[in-house]
């Protein structure tokens, strides 16, 4: 309920805000894997002839770095020609970088046989998704590609190539020359997604920033035509207790669980991605997941894309004009993700019909419940006129009501706040678990507009500007504290138990900018804290080491350990190195990872 889209728009009140209609892209392509083809057949059926492009996993390697063909049928790849849909098999090593390695300096024999392969078989090219190869193979992969097209110049060829959102030079990620690989093929799709893995924390798969800062990467190296995202299908789950989690776990899956069992799900707007807390009790019959692995009694966390999501991701395609969206893996998806992608792809021609009867409504309910009056001729004429002729959208009348001054000179409260927009942009009253959580948010210090995108943005209020035929748009602050809720959560902790107040919003958006633009750590932003003016002024070693408890650790001291450190500083021991102490703690370790954020 709670997608953001970054479209940078000035628009009313000097206020700037993220909002644009949806816009329509023009490809879209698949993985189909671990099934049959007569499965697959089914699958691109339930897509409602959205998908320009398949990856059956037809192509994988032998020990010597030979072609290994499996399971190609004839019938399956003329189905999908009679359906418009192109068949371009990947190429997988498996992630084994050896058996790659062995493959890229096979590369002369092995372009010939998937050439050959190709042309046989009257498929449309192949997509080469080669993984866990280092920067030392750059160059002979690189030449791989180059000889595919050599061999191959009227077919298509496609690169799966690693998420980079750190620049990263060595490793897997530095085996993929962007610039390069682009000359040579069609397009270069980003495998957008295991930000998270078996063996890591727990975590996102494919965060807001992860994605997004991958799409910069690459755009510095290419342009937007050459690239596809890719988003994933799947999600990853942790068990309490467990030594190792991280396991896979199809979207399919996911939502059957929590038909089915006993489950809780919270939407994460500062990473846009979904988390479900899964309990399974003894009395309870296990679930079997896609890939036959069961489940036992216990606790699970789980992280995946839902549909909300992977919307996020659509719009980013949208914003950076990418040539289009890809996917890991088709059969493992919410089916219900192909009427998404059937707005995206038909958005040009399904834009709302202006009703001038409706619109009014519209605007008359914006006036009677924000401000709580009837609407004077001339605003009524403005308003309907605006969007009407669709020179701005749903979410930028909310916006101009909302944050205008007349409803701010109102001082409504933060509870009766959030109980407007439930009103206002969800036309309904608040449930109480939904109110606990937006009141929760609200804690953190996040401003209006923050709380005004999670409501604006959901698919409430998409279908509410359905039903008066106007558009939707999308909404997004541009204030430093409303990026990530969790660093500034994170900040606003060091006011209250460092400084012993509230924070103010200059400050809040200085701290928290240093956070998510700069890439601060925690340990230097907890240092500009305790180690101020404000706080050396009003502050004993007594009040020193309470408020490094309480900030570094979420807690009241406990007295021995409260004594130890006393001790220490009355005898000489610097503040730093007592602070020190606390910053390289497991429980600052841990503080960290429940905010999200990196320790030093």
């Amino acid at each position: 309920m709670k997608k953001l889209k970054q479209f940078l728009f000035p628009l009313l009140c000097g206020i700037l805000l993220y909002a644009v209609p949806v816009q329509a892209h023009d490809w879209a392509t698949t993985y189909l894997y671990g099934g049959t083809n007569s499965q697959y057949e089914a699958y691109v059926k339930n897509t409602g002839g959205v998908l320009n492009n398949v990856c059956p996993d037809y192509f994988e390697l032998n020990a010597d770095g030979s072609l290994r063909v499996q399971k190609i049928d004839a019938g399956f790849i003329t189905s999908m020609h009679n359906q418009g849909v192109r068949v371009t098999p990947f190429l997988t090593n498996n992630f084994d970088r050896a058996l790659g390695i062995t493959a890229m300096n096979n590369r002369e024999a092995l372009a010939a046989q998937i050439a050959e392969c190709v042309y046989a078989y009257n498929l449309d090219g192949v997509d080469i998704d080669v993984e866990n190869l280092s920067e030392q193979q750059q160059d002979i992969h690189t030449d791989f590609i180059r000889l595919l097209r050599e061999k191959m110049p009227d077919k298509q060829i496609t690169v799966a190539v690693a998420a980079n959102p750190y620049n990263w030079t060595l490793g897997w990620q530095g085996s993929y020359d962007y610039t390069s690989l682009a000359k040579y093929c069609d397009y270069l799709l980003i495998m957008g997604y295991d930000e998270s893995y078996t063996g890591s924390e727990a975590g996102p798969v494919a965060s807001s920033s992860f994605v997004e800062k991958s799409i910069q990467y690459a755009l510095s190296k290419t342009t937007a035509d050459k690239l596809v995202l890719g988003m994933p299908f799947y999600g990853r789950y942790w068990k309490e207790g467990s030594s190792i989690g991280g396991y896979g776990v199809t979207a399919m899956d996911i939502e059957s669980l929590m038909k089915n069992y006993t489950t809780t799900k919270v939407y994460l707007p500062e990473v846009q991605t979904a988390r479900v807390t899964l309990t399974l009790t003894d009395s309870d019959i296990m679930p079997r997941l896609w890939g036959g692995r069961v489940l036992t009694p216990g606790t699970y966390e789980i992280w995946y894309d839902d549909l909300t999501s992977l919307q996020y991701k659509l719009d980013l395609i949208e914003k950076y004009k990418l040539h289009g969206s890809g996917s890991w893996a088709m059969g493992q998806e919410n089916t219900a993700i192909w009427s998404i992608y059937q707005g995206y792809k038909t958005a040009k021609n399904t834009t709302p019909s202006a009703n001038q009867a409706l619109i009014e409504e519209f605007v008359n309910r914006l006036y009677r419940l924000v401000l709580g009056r009837e609407p004077d001729s001339a605003g009524l004429a403005y308003w309907v006129n605006l969007l009407k002729t669709q020179a701005i959208t749903g979410v930028d009348a909310a916006h101009g009501f909302f944050m205008s001054t007349e409803f701010t000179n109102k001082k409504v409260s933060d509870s009766d706040y959030i109980e407007l927009l439930y009103k206002v942009l969800l036309n309904r009253s608040s449930d109480s678990d939904g109110k606990a959580y937006w009141l929760g948010i609200n804690d953190s210090r996040v401003s209006r507009k923050y709380l005004l995108a999670g409501f604006a943005n959901s698919t409430e209020f998409r279908q509410l500007c359905e039903s008066y035929g106007i558009l939707q748009g999308t909404y997004r602050s541009d204030e430093a504290r409303d990026q990530n809720q969790s660093l500034t959560a994170f900040v606003t902790s060091l006011y209250r138990s460092c400084l012993g107040r509230e924070p103010d919003v200059d400050g809040l958006n200085y701290w928290t900018g240093r956070l998510y633009y700069q890439g601060h750590s925690a340990a230097a932003t907890a240092q500009g804290f305790y180690f101020s003016q404000e706080f050396a002024s009003k502050s004993n070693n007594a009040a020193f080491v309470d408020a490094l408890y309480k900030g570094l650790m979420g807690r009241n001291p406990d007295a021995a350990g409260r004594a130890d450190w006393l001790q220490k500083l009355n005898s000489g021991v610097s503040r730093k190195t007592v602070f020190d102490g606390f910053i390289y703690s497991t429980e600052f370790a841990n503080l960290c990872n429940r905010y999200g954020i990196r320790r030093s």
